[in-house]
């Protein structure tokens, strides 16, 4: 068998006709070692074999490889063959349990999986936690908007793009462009202005119902006016009215009669649309034993209409009490024609109530909406034995029981300007127990006692005088007027 060349021979070994060498191979040149099995199997098995290079298939497993072409299963490797895929299906991204060493490539796909798609380039997890830089085309929470300043609002300028506001100044109100016109600060334009320099006038501004209010209040029993200098288109105002509530009857052989509580009446959105000025009368509680007076509202054009809640009428020692005043027929705005605001009528001591002229109760008392509302209630009846009736109002007055004073009608829960009022509530009769009173009523005198008058600016009857001739009855509270209008 001839040399193959380049390559050198064996040296000290044994050949035969059969493929099968045998023995201890000496390789004195440095290009290697070359088997040729010429196609059978070449088998060495020695303890080891060194060589800086090895050509030809390798069947089996190598404890370690500097460089594997290809290795279908390598413990450790430092490069592995990648292939490009845009396949649209799920795939899991490797990760290893530290970042140094020879460690296991592992994924998750059971319990939180980070999942890759390359077909849609989407990388999907539950929770991600660092910096995000980029934008991301959506967010189910966002903690912060970067930039801006103190104060600034975010605003959508058109889908899926956000603009802030600039800061306004104080004093400013937000105001909507319209449509998709972006908003913008500035002054708020009143739709009514107004001012007074009546005795006794007051305003407080408030919001309610997202609206900001003006509430002008005229407390002092005498003539008002709210000078209107200015009014824009589709202005209206809101408006409410009480009368003085009647004085409670001193005694007469019987507790006296407690006075009748004022007529209240509201009205909201009444249009104002043509400049002039809303004037009136605030009506006084009347002296014990006389009715209270009329409070007035004389609206502006077109209507020019004057709107009376009367006074409450007075309790009597003896005979009938004193009726009610006439509640106002509503003509001013379509279609209500229905008579209500009456007064309640003065409590008696020996004889009957007084009755309350007109309805009684045109609207539930704690109903609030855009009608005129308001009623009267008449007074109870008295007793011989020396119980005075109770005024009446908004619930008619209790009748004396025996020598007890009857308790005054219940009034009503009046919210107008931002302050809860207690008012129309009639006075108690006069009596060996006195007859209570609520909602600015006053409560009615006991033996010698004298009765309480009604609280001020609530239109309340007086209580009625005790049992003995020193006794006697108080006067109603004093009426009340409010006109409201929003200004921003």
């Amino acid at each position: 068998m001839s040399t193959p060349t380049p390559y050198p021979w064996m040296e000290d070994s044994q050949y035969v006709t059969s493929p099968v060498v045998t023995g201890y191979l000496a390789v004195t040149s440095p290009n290697g070692l070359y088997l040729n099995g010429g196609g059978s199997t070449t088998t060495i098995t020695p303890s080891s074999i060194t060589s800086p290079t090895f050509n030809g298939a390798l069947n089996g497993n190598a404890s370690t490889a500097t460089t594997a072409t290809t290795a279908t299963t390598a413990t450790n490797a430092n490069n592995v063959a990648i292939a490009d895929d845009n396949t649209n299906a799920t795939f899991y991204p490797v990760f290893v349990s530290n970042n140094t060493g020879n460690l296991p490539l592992k994924v998750d796909r059971t319990t939180n999986p980070l999942s890759y798609n390359p077909s849609s380039g989407t990388l999907t997890t539950t929770t991600f936690v660092g910096a995000l830089t980029g934008n991301a085309s959506t967010a189910t929470r966002a903690t912060n908007i970067a930039g801006g300043l103190g104060g600034q609002i975010p605003y959508q300028t058109a889908v899926n793009t956000t603009a802030l506001l600039a800061n306004g100044t104080a004093g400013q109100v937000l105001t909507s462009g319209g449509t998709t016109v972006a908003p913008s600060w500035g002054g708020y334009t009143a739709r009514i202005t107004a001012t007074s320099v009546t005795s006794g006038h007051s305003f407080v501004d408030y919001f309610q119902n997202g609206l900001q209010y003006r509430c002008h209040r005229f407390l002092t029993a005498s003539a008002y006016t709210l000078t209107v200098s200015a009014i824009s288109a589709n202005a209206s105002f809101d408006f409410c009215i009480i009368g003085g509530g009647g004085g409670g009857a001193n005694q007469a052989g019987s507790g006296g009669g407690g006075g009748g509580s004022g007529a209240l009446i509201c009205a909201f959105n009444v249009p104002f649309t043509t400049l002039g000025n809303i004037t009136g009368t605030v009506g006084d509680g009347g002296a014990a034993g006389v009715s209270g007076g009329n409070t007035t509202i004389v609206l502006p054009a077109p209507g020019s209409q004057t709107i009376t809640a009367s006074g409450g009428g007075a309790g009597v020692g003896a005979g009938t009490g004193v009726a009610g005043g006439q509640g106002y027929t509503q003509l001013y705005t379509s279609p209500f024609s229905l008579t209500l605001g009456s007064s309640g009528g003065g409590g008696a001591a020996s004889g009957a109530g007084g009755a309350a002229v007109g309805a009684t109760l045109s609207f539930p008392k704690t109903s609030f909406s855009d009608l005129i509302f308001g009623g009267g209630r008449a007074g109870g009846t008295g007793a011989s034995t020396a119980g005075g009736g109770g005024g009446g109002n908004g619930g008619t007055g209790t009748s004396a029981a025996g020598t007890a004073g009857g308790a005054g009608g219940t009034g009503f829960n009046l919210y107008f300007d931002n302050t809860l009022r207690l008012v129309c509530g009639g006075g108690g009769g006069g009596g060996t127990t006195a007859g209570t009173a609520t909602f600015g009523g006053g409560a009615g005198g006991t033996g010698a006692g004298a009765g309480t008058a009604g609280t001020a600016n609530s239109g309340g009857g007086g209580g009625g005088g005790g049992t003995t001739s020193t006794s006697g009855g108080r006067g109603g509270g004093s009426g009340l007027v409010m006109i409201r209008y929003v200004i921003g």
